[in-house]
């Protein structure tokens, strides 16, 4: 105010990495809140949950699920992405391996060492399961694309993938070179795109883009919420939207070359079929 003298005391705050939370009260992880806005609200046992899974060593993805095993990956979906592997590099030394040891290599399979068992990472269920057995170990499991005429919520759409059995599994792998087509037939764009649909070379920097945002929204996603993955195309921009917060501060996401993916062994896996850097 004119003529008094005020004193301010600034305190900065920094804002807590993913590998510190939760910060809670008195030992009790329940007594976590979070800053919303200019108020501090308690957290949910989801939002605590989450926060613990993304402070592990180790990515929730890589956890071996003790009762899945070969059975409840698609034979289809696997040999879709040897030969990926096989397009994008002939001499590959996983291309000649067996499947158990070929499954092993990509992180898609894990060996118990207490009990010698050979099973499924969930990353693993993830990108080459049956629906079934993904719905069974997870069931708010849920991938949908949809292609809206207008901006109207309750409007027509014009095409759609969610799970049905027409399409194939709806694992991840499958999931994502279905709607990466359909995405990519849906843009007035005269540039071409190599045979195997997955090399950056020759592509236009719109489909880079929409690559880039299609997989950050798979490798970045928490598969235990109830969320899910959902793409539209909506006439004029691609809504891309999932479950899980970021990682990173938004400061490190918007100037860039800092990431924390939140699912590692998927990410590797579609790093192998050139899908990701």
């Amino acid at each position: 105010y004119p003529g008094n003298d005020v004193e301010l005391l600034l305190i900065r705050v920094r804002a807590a990495s993913f590998k510190e939370k939760p910060i809670f009260l008195n030992n009790n992880p329940k007594n976590t809140y979070i800053r919303q806005g200019s108020g501090d609200y308690k957290c949910t046992e989801q939002q605590i949950n989450t926060m613990i899974r993304d402070a592990a060593e180790e990515s929730y993805d890589s956890k071996i699920l003790d009762r899945y095993n070969l059975s409840d990956l698609n034979p289809d979906s696997i040999s879709m992405y040897r030969d990926l592997i096989k397009k994008n590099n002939p001499e590959h030394p996983f291309i000649l391996m067996e499947q158990e040891e070929f499954l092993i290599k990509i992180g898609a399979m894990r060996r118990n060492r207490i009990t010698g068992s050979l099973n499924c990472t969930l990353g693993g269920l993830l990108v080459f399961g049956f629906h079934s057995a993904i719905k069974e170990y997870l069931p708010h499991y849920h991938v949908e694309y949809i292609h809206k005429d207008s901006f109207n919520i309750n409007g027509k759409f014009k095409d759609r993938i969610v799970y049905d059995g027409t399409w194939g599994e709806d694992n991840l792998l499958t999931f994502f070179f279905t709607v990466q087509e359909k995405l990519f037939l849906t843009l007035n764009d005269s540039s071409t795109i190599l045979d195997d649909g997955t090399t950056r070379a020759g592509i236009s920097k719109l489909k880079i883009a929409i690559r880039e945002a299609f997989l950050n929204s798979i490798i970045h996603n928490d598969f235990l919420n109830n969320i899910g993955i959902k793409i539209t195309r909506y006439p004029h921009y691609i809504e891309f939207y999932n479950g899980g917060s970021l990682r990173i501060s938004k400061n490190d996401f918007f100037t860039g070359g800092h990431s924390e993916p939140r699912n590692h062994c998927i990410q590797e896996m579609f790093r192998l079929i050139n899908i990701c850097e």
